[in-house]
């Protein structure tokens, strides 16, 4: 069976093809109805005068105080193939010849006075409409007045009378034109029945459906129907029966419902690593948000306020975080718990060359958190960062990575202190203060620092808790780092690379010297490069670091320097001992424990 819109397809293309037919038909029978127009004109302008016995009345019209002439009779004219009594199309009929041979001559007739309305042949022709018959052929003129000269006969017209009727049938009637006129062509209609074959097919397919139902119902005894509502509207609720609110069946069927999430212990695996939810819902209690205050007169606007985190530390209400976090210890510093309680905290300690820094609240039922070994992990190993990015709005938020790195020098506020643990665990700000966290659920960092940037992602940096535990001590009992020593100049690398371009030993540049340096008493200028530091070759600034970082202040070291030509001076390598500095910060104002 055909689809429905193939047949309407079909239908289309037929219409299509006879209204070019009907076309084409038309306008190669245009140049036809035009001569019969044309001829049409010409037969009904033509006067015509009825043959009459009698007088013709004497023509009484005038036409601008004229007086009318009467017309000329028509001339005879050899008509062997016309009978007796008919006229040819447009002209005169011409009596019959006398029995004596002589032709009777009729008077003319004159033309009716202007403007009044006159009988044929000058009034309008009264000849019926194109195509149909009339009470006589509309060729042909009205018979004479008078009884017919064969009254008895069934036929009144016979050859040779003059003014009679034409032959009857089976002579068919002829048009004005003298043409037969054609019957009217009956279109077909198409539309109907492609119509009728639409609902034929629709009725067809009822049929058959509704029959395969009765069939599925007589076999297997269940309703079709089943489990559809009358209405269209929200479905209806179920009632106390059986059917579970399936209207219209008998058969039940179950209901449809949504299960309990399954509560299943999660124990700690044999090697305790714990799953990323278990870390957030152990460590996460023990981050904390920091809102630092600062101080305004006159106008007070929330954008200088600064957004970080922090760890704590113990139950005591100590909390770790980073130095460029709290800004200032004239600062005013409010803690917000993971539980949506706040409270306001005081400066304990702070240093900015390892940007550490320690607050506390008076806060009961703290969670301090686990710290574990930083030492201990290699690259690879799974990281994950809580926090509060942007501030207390998206307070804890956990992020999941690997350790990337390890010892990273990363210079923060000009100061390279601790080597940093590399991390691709989203840390954006809002985060520094934050906790890195092993696999075991334990923190092995502060996360301090990222590289942003059109070209960087995923480059975040955390201070080790292992090697920031000796400093985190100090500034707890101390409320400063004690003890740290410096040479007091900054220094740039030249490497084997660099060296061969310059034509210099590889070593420390030495590219500034503080005032209070004892580099200048050894008679160290900028420009020199130090080579050896007790004998041992430097190539990095934290391997001088780590040289001198067991000194006390006060104590000397002995440093080779290079010295290139200038002048007239020979280029020269000499010794000098230089005592270390104490390093103190004095960015913050200490506060006592």
């Amino acid at each position: 069976m055909k689809d429905i819109y193939d047949v309407l397809k079909e239908f289309e293309e037929k219409e299509k093809q006879e209204s070019a037919r009907s076309g084409q038909i038309k306008a190669d029978t245009a140049p036809l109805e035009a001569v019969k127009e044309e001829l049409q004109k010409v037969a009904s302008t033509e006067p015509v005068n009825p043959p009459s016995t009698q007088e013709s009345p004497r023509p009484a019209a005038q036409m601008n105080g004229e007086e009318s002439s009467p017309l000329p009779s028509s001339q005879p004219r050899e008509t062997d193939d016309i009978p007796e009594g008919f006229a040819a199309l447009g002209e005169e009929p011409q009596p019959p010849a006398s029995p004596t041979g002589q032709q009777t001559e009729s008077p003319p007739q004159a033309l009716p006075p202007y403007g009044q309305q006159t009988s044929p042949p000058y009034g309008p022709p009264s000849y019926p409409p194109y195509g149909q018959g009339g009470q006589y052929p509309p060729a042909y003129r009205a018979p004479v007045s008078g009884p017919p000269p064969y009254p008895n006969t069934g036929n009144p017209w016979q050859p040779g009378t003059s003014g009679q009727n034409p032959p009857p049938p089976p002579y068919p009637p002829r048009s004005p034109m003298g043409f037969q006129p054609e019957a009217p062509v009956k279109k077909k209609n198409r539309t109907f029945k492609v119509l009728a074959i639409i609902v034929c097919c629709i009725f067809g397919a009822s049929v058959l459906g509704f029959g395969g139902l009765g069939i599925y119902n007589l076999v297997t005894g269940k309703d079709p129907f089943a489990g559809f509502s009358s209405s269209s509207s929200a479905p209806s609720q179920p009632d106390n029966n059986d059917n579970h609110g399936i209207q219209g069946g008998t058969a039940s069927a179950p209901p449809f419902q949504i299960g309990d999430t399954p509560v299943t212990s999660q124990p700690i695996s044999e090697d305790g690593i714990l799953t990323p939810t278990q870390i957030y819902e152990k460590v996460s209690p023990s981050v904390v948000a920091i809102t630092a205050i600062v101080p305004q007169s006159g106008t007070f606007e929330e954008s200088s306020n600064s957004y970080g985190s922090g760890i704590i530390m113990n139950a005591e209400g100590y909390i770790l975080t980073n130095a460029h976090v709290l800004g200032s210890a004239s600062n005013t510093f409010q803690v917000k718990l993971a539980n949506g309680e706040e409270y306001m905290a005081s400066f304990i300690a702070a240093d900015t060359k390892t940007d550490l820094g320690i607050i506390r609240i008076d806060a009961p039922g703290l969670v301090p958190a686990n710290f574990g070994d930083s030492d201990s992990i290699v690259i690879g190993d799974d990281a994950y960062a809580i926090g509060n990015p942007g501030g207390p709005n998206l307070q804890s938020s956990l992020s999941v990575g690997h350790i990337s790195g390890i010892n990273r020098e990363v210079i923060v506020n000009g100061n390279s202190e601790i080597p940093y643990i590399q991390t691709d665990a989203a840390i954006n700000p809002g985060n520094s203060g934050g906790a890195l966290i092993n696999q075991y659920g334990q923190v092995i960092g502060i996360n301090t620092v990222k590289i942003s940037g059109s070209s960087y992602e995923g480059l975040g940096f955390a201070i080790p808790i292992t090697q920031a535990q000796p400093y985190i001590d100090q500034l707890l009992v101390n409320g400063r780092i004690l003890g740290r020593v410096r040479i007091g100049a900054s220094f740039q690398v030249i490497d084997a690379a660099r060296a061969v371009a310059n034509n210099l030993p590889e070593g420390l540049y030495v590219y500034s010297i503080q005032s209070d340096s004892d580099l200048l008493n050894a008679g160290v200028q900028t420009g020199d490069v130090i080579t050896q530091c007790n004998g041992h070759k430097l190539t990095d600034v934290s391997v001088f670091k780590q040289l001198i970082k067991d000194k006390q202040p006060g104590e000397q070291v002995e440093l080779t320097v290079f010295r290139r030509r200038s002048g007239n001076t020979p280029e020269r390598e000499f010794t000098v001992n230089v005592k270390v500095l104490e390093d103190v910060d004095t960015a913050f104002q200490m506060a006592a424990p």
